[in-house]
């Protein structure tokens, strides 16, 4: 009995809560009333088969022309209408329960359809929720997860977690309850039958559930993993597309994808067998009980009360065998739907609430911010873990100054990209305070938004037109086409976009491969230009660009420099001839040279 009600209730409501919990108050509310109304529509049911036993009853004493039996009688006048003729009574009470039966369905499939749009608004919001708890997590999901694995844990992830487990769940208790209180009624006819359906649910339907969940679970990770390999071996391809051609190494990228699918598609084929096995052990388990209630009721009792009571057991199997096979699926629903949403619920459980998200304050705020920022470092130690080998700064001491154009230099993994992201709250020192603008830089950036810009080696152009790609909103009015065309035209990419017959309402198509490498630079430097940075930070701009587009490129960072500072993280000597302050961090001592 143990092993049943773990199997049956405990594991389930378990699974359960890791997606519950995540439900916020209202969402909570909805969900309970959506299954006690399913529940409450399942009575519908009971009072149909309740009926069609008195059917049954009255049915037998018109062909045995003997009298009502006592508990026929009892209800006839409890109801007051032991008077009417007992055929009358025979077609009102066989349309009430088709009535009954009807209705139930009618409103079960109706309550089901609103529960899944009710589910499916659920999704929408953890998807929208996990997103926020992406950026407020700042580089700790992004640098330990792939694109597709984020990806994954947005969309699919979230929906095997609301439209499958809760689903899975509100399915699960409904019929569990309709089980529960169809039992009590037969329990009424015969309390052996009862006893026989509860044994024969210890023998028969916890072993095989137990076999299901089990083969469920394994072969749902096992196809979970496989769709995330099947992604990240697609990407390898797409992004060394190249090189596999040219280093003729397709045999082995595509030997490689189809192993990848044999374990994704073969796990899956075994799970649709595995979720059609509850089926069929319902056909055989209903065989079997019918042939086990024939001897129990049919044996020692009288044929008026058999058959009274084989009828009244034939209509509820067909009512209860269906509700039985969902058990079975929402068992293996929240199973299979744990195991695919295991990598989403994981990273709702680590990361901070999003209502933590700080407001976003638009850029034209009062701060002085006439000029570009100031930033100062004092005395910060940064090292990505305790070991005194991984110190990449101790003692820090910087102070840059507003409207300088400062080149950061030295060898690759020296800390470029790491010093760029202490200044911009992405990495938290160990000790030491860093202020812009003599500001704590937390503080700064949760007060404040667009004052700072980044501007990675390959800027990414959103599939959208060229003012979201510039605002990075979806908004669209006269004034802000304004500010997004001036924008444009300071950075150089207008002329561009006019001799193209682009406007800035147009889509750019294919996420902007239409766009040379120095272009979608430029639109970078709009975005940035847009929100009237102060601080704008270019990673390895120009190591795409040919001569003559790194000097086009330069001088229009040159002339934005001059009302806001500018780091730029580059190899390339060009960059040193626009720099004003140049930062070498291959050097003992990281300091600030002037250069003119």
């Amino acid at each position: 009995m143990t092993s049943f009600v773990t199997i049956l209730f405990k594991d389930r409501f378990s699974e359960f809560k890791l997606v519950y919990k995540f439900l916020n108050r209202s969402e909570r509310r909805k969900y309970g009333i959506f299954i006690f109304s399913n529940i409450f529509f399942s009575v519908m049911d009971i009072i149909g088969i309740f009926l069609i036993g008195l059917v049954g009853t009255l049915s037998f004493s018109i062909l045995a022309g003997g009298d009502n039996s006592e508990m026929l009688s009892g209800f006839l006048r409890f109801f007051n209408v032991e008077y009417l003729d007992r055929k009358m009574l025979i077609s009102f009470l066989s349309l009430t329960a088709l009535v009954f039966f009807i209705l139930k369905s009618l409103l079960y499939l109706y309550q089901n359809y609103k529960l899944n749009l009710f589910l499916a608004e659920i999704s929408i919001r953890l998807s929208k929720d996990l997103l926020k708890r992406i950026f407020l997590s700042r580089l700790q999901i992004i640098q330990t997860k792939s694109p597709e694995e984020i990806s994954y844990s947005l969309s699919e992830g979230v929906q095997y977690a609301t439209i499958g487990i809760l689903g899975s769940m509100a399915a699960f208790l409904t019929e569990s309850v309709f089980i529960a209180c169809i039992l009590l009624v037969l329990c009424l006819y015969n309390t052996y039958m009862l006893l026989a359906l509860v044994a024969f649910g210890i023998v028969f339907f916890v072993p095989s559930q137990k076999y299901f969940s089990r083969q469920s679970k394994f072969y749902s990770n096992l196809r979970n993993e496989g769709l995330i390999n099947d992604n990240l071996r697609v990407a390898d391809t797409v992004n060394l597309f190249r090189e596999i051609v040219l280093t003729k190494k397709v045999d082995f990228f595509v030997n490689k994808f189809e192993d990848g699918r044999k374990t994704s598609q073969r796990a899956y084929g075994v799970l649709l067998w595995v979720q059609n096995l509850p089926r069929i052990s319902i056909e055989i388990g209903t065989v079997l009980v019918i042939g086990l209630l024939g001897l129990i009721v049919i044996v020692p009792g009288s044929a008026s009360n058999a058959i009274s009571f084989m009828l009244v057991f034939t209509v509820a199997v067909s009512r209860v065998a269906p509700s039985i096979l969902r058990i079975q699926q929402s068992i293996i629903g929240i199973v299979s739907n744990t195991a695919y949403a295991k990598q989403t619920l994981s990273l709702l459980n680590l990361m901070p609430r999003s209502d933590l998200v700080p407001k976003e304050v638009h850029p034209d705020s009062n701060f002085l911010l006439e000029d570009g920022l100031e930033i100062e470092l004092s005395n910060v130690d940064f090292a990505f873990s305790d070991s005194e080998e991984e110190i990449l700064f101790h003692n820090l001491d910087l102070l840059i100054p507003r409207n300088s154009l400062v080149a950061l230099v030295g060898p690759s993994g020296i800390g470029k990209s790491t010093f760029c992201d202490l200044i911009t709250g992405f990495q938290k020192p160990q000790s030491g305070e860093i202020s812009l603008n003599g500001m704590n830089v937390v503080d700064f950036l949760s007060r404040f938004s667009g004052f700072i810009s980044y501007l990675p080696q390959k800027n990414h152009l959103i599939s959208g037109t060229v003012s979201e790609n510039v605002s990075l909103n979806g908004n669209s009015d006269s004034a802000q086409d304004d500010r997004v065309r001036a924008a444009l035209v300071d950075s150089g990419i207008w002329e561009f976009l006019v001799s193209r017959g682009i406007g800035i309402h147009d889509e750019i198509q294919n996420l902007g491969v239409s766009f040379s490498g120095g272009q979608q630079q430029r639109i970078g430097i709009a975005r940035a230009l847009y929100f009237k940075s102060k601080l704008i930070i270019l990673d390895e701009p120009t190591s795409s660009l040919d001569p003559d587009a790194t000097s086009s490129f330069l001088k229009t960072v040159k002339e934005i420099s001059k009302s806001c500072t500018v780091l730029i993280v580059s190899h390339q000597r060009e960059c040193l001839s626009v720099a004003t302050h140049i930062i070498d961090f291959s050097q003992k001592e990281i300091k600030l040279s002037f250069l003119g």
